[in-house]
């Protein structure tokens, strides 16, 4: 008898208020959507272990009404097969092709946003295929998952892997079903009342782009336009406009015609039934043009970063305009999914643990993870929270583990990391406020990428520290090193000692290997050296909030507060009936001193209750997102040639 059982349902639509639960698959039977809802409420109430490949069958159960009990334990295929090789393919296809040799049927494909299954009758609405056929389909996935799993438990144990597994990721994919279905709370109509506004001032300044141009069918959203344009001292634009009906007539007769009537400047080059097309002829910007590079051929390419184009050439009105016209587009269209996604004044995103090397979470329709609160649209999310974060939580894990003497310093006796660094450095006082402390922030934080020379100083530029040379940044860069030698010798040793073993082990044992990290390509070398430093900081980061995030789900009872959100070293509750003052102090003395991890300095979760996500500022030496922005712009930083 089986120790597991395999769930997975059929439905045309992701969520239950936008689609119909068609089929239930549990275990070696189909049922049908009125007898499955009630053998699957049944089952969550066992104590049982549940499979499944990915959480959206789980999901989607309790957001129709399942109740999820404390018993019941869940292990997810998708989250197994990234622990034994988080660079797989992670579909159930690639790994059946991968792990049991063959590919399991898969007639479901989405047409125009509609569910189709290719059915015997040929392509179907999934709700009108005949139940033969969709009982059939179901029971081949249920196969399939029972067998991979069967396969992966089994090189898990072979591996050491299992007990991780069952102990760690395990309950956290559990404790993302829970969060998904609790939802963030979300104000949907002061989210529609902005993108109005948005948009207009959208529109606005895409008409005044157009017009800067002087083209008549300029697309500012074309990158190949915008770059012809700004890098070009004469560029051809192409244009696109109506002509009247000119049957009977020759083509020599129509191109005549079309001449008589074209665009000052247009040289036509295709006439159609209603439209003729052609190209003009246009005074551009000639900037120098900027260039980053790509990091799979590590060749440089012509951007119009907006970023970029800010730092270089912000002071043009034109250049100035549409990188504010980019930021608008971006969260307008932000603003669109999370007004069509909200249900019932909340969002329910989705968590992917797997997503990401190093263990962070990545998020999905809508993606909830890209929320910066420099944004200034997390007022959008209002509800009773408690929203907290850790305060200088990766620079406190390589202290720890480096042992740097300035930084243990710092950390135990509750200074400011940059502060110290930049009075130790070029002097005054060691506090924030020290007339340096926010260059040696930028050069700190960019140096844990490795940036030096051209890189480090355009990475300064892209962060607001403009007019630094790759010489003068490089002698910023030592002063800091020089500052905290311990933690510089460190960081070659994790180089070195990945070297010998192939791979890096964080704090809660999750292991990265680095296939390039010996290799003869130089290039791919210096990544795989970068990777080492910053997989292990953030790996182990990652580890200690998902601890906590599990240790508060088991101390404090969700009637009490929900976890409804993490965006890396940050969690949000949703304050629930049974909610107490006590509650508040629990979390954060958990998070701070409950997580099972001995780390040689304090850890430090800076938590408020608040009425919306915007009420908690960035007030901690690290604010919650920075590793990323700064990241961001160090990738963007690929320089000009």
């Amino acid at each position: 008898m089986s120790d597991y059982i395999v769930v997975d349902i059929e439905t045309s639509g992701s969520m239950p208020w936008s689609g119909e639960l068609l089929a239930v698959g549990i275990g070696g039977k189909v049922w049908r959507p009125d007898e499955g809802r009630k053998m699957i409420r049944l089952l969550l109430q066992r104590e049982v272990t549940i499979v499944a490949h990915t959480n959206f069958d789980l999901r989607w159960l309790c957001l129709d009404g399942a109740v999820l009990g404390d018993k019941v334990t869940y292990h997810d295929t998708k989250v197994m097969a990234w622990m034994l090789d988080g660079t797989q393919e992670l579909s159930l296809d690639s790994l059946a092709a991968k792990y049991l040799g063959y590919v399991p049927r898969k007639p479901i494909h989405i047409v125009r946003g509609r569910v189709m299954f290719r059915a015997k009758a040929g392509d179907t609405p999934i709700e009108e295929v005949p139940w033969d056929e969709l009982e059939e389909y179901n029971a081949s996935d249920i196969k399939a998952e029972a067998e991979l799993y069967e396969v992966l438990r089994t090189l898990m144990q072979e591996r050491n892997l299992w007990e991780h597994f069952t102990t760690e990721e395990a309950p956290f994919s559990r404790l993302l079903i829970e969060m998904e279905c609790e939802g963030l709370p979300f104000d949907k109509d002061e989210a529609a009342r902005l993108l109005v506004t948005k948009t207009d001032e959208a529109l606005i300044l895409e008409r005044d782009l157009i017009e800067g141009t002087g083209a008549l069918g300029f697309n500012p959203g074309s990158p190949s336009q915008v770059a012809q344009f700004l890098y070009s001292d004469i560029w051809y634009a192409p244009v696109k406009f109506s002509i009247p009906r000119l049957a009977g007539m020759s083509a020599d007769e129509k191109a005549a015609a079309v001449e008589t009537i074209k665009p000052k400047g247009v040289r036509v080059t295709k006439i159609g039934r209603e439209y003729a097309y052609g190209t003009q002829a246009l005074d551009g910007f000639g900037l120098k043009a900027l260039k980053r590079k790509d990091p799979k051929t590590r060749t440089k390419r012509v951007t119009v970063s907006g970023k970029l184009l800010n730092v270089f050439y912000g002071d043009n009105p034109w250049v100035a305009a549409y990188c504010e016209w980019k930021k608008l587009t971006k969260l307008t269209g932000y603003l669109k999914a999370w007004v069509a996604g909200d249900h019932e004044g909340r969002l329910h995103c989705r968590f992917d643990q797997s997503g990401t090397i190093t263990g962070r979470l990545t998020g999905r329709d809508p993606n909830l993870q890209q929320v910066s609160s420099e944004s200034g649209i997390r007022g959008l999310f209002v509800g009773d929270l408690v929203v907290g974060d850790y305060g200088g939580l990766e620079a406190r894990i390589a202290a720890s583990m480096s042992g740097d003497p300035v930084m243990l310093d710092v950390f135990r006796s509750g200074k400011d990391l940059y502060g110290v660094l930049a009075a130790q450095a070029w002097g005054g006082p060691e506090d924030k406020s020290n007339d340096g402390r926010a260059l040696m922030k930028v050069v700190w934080l960019a140096s844990q990428y490795g940036a030096q020379g051209e890189t480090l100083a355009q990475t300064m530029a892209v962060a607001g520290m403009r007019g630094y040379t790759p010489a003068k940044a490089d002698r910023l860069l030592q002063d800091m090193m020089n500052t905290v030698p311990r933690l510089f010798q460190w960081r070659e040793e994790v180089i070195s000692e990945a070297r010998a073993l192939g791979f890096v082990t964080t704090l809660g044992g999750r292991r990265r290997h680095l296939a390039d990290i010996d290799s003869a390509d130089w290039f791919a070398m210096a990544r795989a050296e970068r990777q080492a430093v910053s997989s292990l900081v953030q790996g182990s980061a990652a580890d200690i909030v998902r601890r906590a995030m599990l240790e508060c789900r088991k101390a404090v009872h969700p009637q009490v507060a929900k976890i409804c959100l993490q965006v890396h070293d940050e969690i949000l509750w949703t304050r629930q009936a049974q909610w107490n003052p006590g509650a508040f102090e629990l979390l954060v003395d958990i998070c701070e001193n409950h997580t099972g991890f001995e780390l040689a300095v304090p850890l430090v979760f800076e938590a408020t209750v608040a009425s919306s996500w915007a009420a908690k500022g960035s007030q901690t030496a690290l604010p919650s997102g920075t590793y990323d922005q700064l990241n961001s712009a160090l990738v963007g930083a690929g320089g000009t040639e």
